[in-house]
């Protein structure tokens, strides 16, 4: 069977690869965390205390092996308008920015969305842009993303908005 062999494969795989230390929380590049792997790979081991990634499934092997591991907890919610994608806010529960980073990830992920649906005048890409603007620091930091990437995004995205706006 597909999954039972994917499952074993990635469970093992994470269990080599889980720290059950967290000291050595640090920012981290955007790029270290820009794909699921890489999302999840750095809170299990212990390089931030939460992360996100998109499963197309409930039965996704990735989540079931996360949820196997000591310490890690995963809150999950389905994406806006798509029926096949879950959002999984994977955190570590070994200390207290974990859960509360992932609350307040679900937070402004909702906030966002409610921006966006306030601005029914605007197009989808002034909705994205402003929405983004409020949000992205914060989401940033909890991501523990480096400030300076940060910084640059939201830079990137006060340009568009001035060049959309003008």
């Amino acid at each position: 069977n597909g999954y039972i062999n994917k499952k074993a494969e990635l469970t093992h795989y994470m269990q080599r690869m889980y720290s059950d230390s967290h000291i050595n929380f640090k920012t981290i590049s955007r790029d270290e965390a820009n794909t699921s792997e890489g999302s999840w790979l750095t809170v299990i081991t212990g390089k931030r205390p939460m992360g996100q990634f998109s499963v197309d499934s409930l039965y996704s092997p990735v989540l079931h092996s996360l949820l196997e591991l000591p310490n890690i907890g995963c809150k999950i919610f389905p994406k806006e308008d798509n029926s096949f994608l879950y959002i999984i806010v994977v955190y570590r529960k070994d200390c207290a920015q974990g859960e509360q980073y992932a609350d307040r990830f679900i937070e402004l992920y909702n906030k966002k969305r409610e921006l966006m649906c306030d601005m029914s005048n605007e197009s989808n890409e002034l909705k994205t842009i402003k929405s983004e603007l409020v949000v992205a620091r914060e989401m940033g930091t909890i991501l523990s993303y480096l400030p300076e990437e940060i910084d640059n995004y939201i830079s990137k995205m006060n340009l568009l908005f001035l060049k959309k706006t003008n």
